[in-house]
């Protein structure tokens, strides 16, 4: 589970520097964890991020990844700063073993460049 992920040519791109707020990572599991009150928010791992066209009527992507919230995933919004709002860039399915609503009400979400405040 510690181990970066590897992309082989056309297989998506390999990202570092994502952070994670309002939850951690946690490397072992290779999921999302509730955070402590007292913890800042953290960088997450190398992840292989790869676009896909969705078809209207489809429940998961080619690679076998869900496209809605399970009891184990979360459609995790990025945005390029912590302003959040018209910030938003994609969003990405992660790993978790809480279902997707908890994380919704905790704000989950990633921030490319959390010290930007424009």
């Amino acid at each position: 589970a510690g181990s970066a992920p590897v992309a082989r040519k056309g297989d998506g791109v390999l990202v570092h520097g994502l952070w994670l707020e309002g939850a951690k990572w946690d490397v072992r599991l290779g999921a999302m964890e509730e955070l402590k009150p007292s913890h800042s928010p953290g960088e997450i791992p190398v992840v292989l991020l790869r676009v896909t066209r969705v078809e209207d009527q489809a429940t998961e992507n080619p690679f076998g990844v869900p496209l809605k919230e399970s009891s184990n995933s979360y459609n995790c919004p990025v945005y390029y700063t912590q302003q959040r709002g018209e910030t938003l860039v994609f969003s990405g399915v992660l790993r978790t073993r809480h279902g997707g609503q908890a994380w919704v009400r905790a704000g989950v979400a990633m921030v490319l460049d959390p010290y930007n405040s424009v």
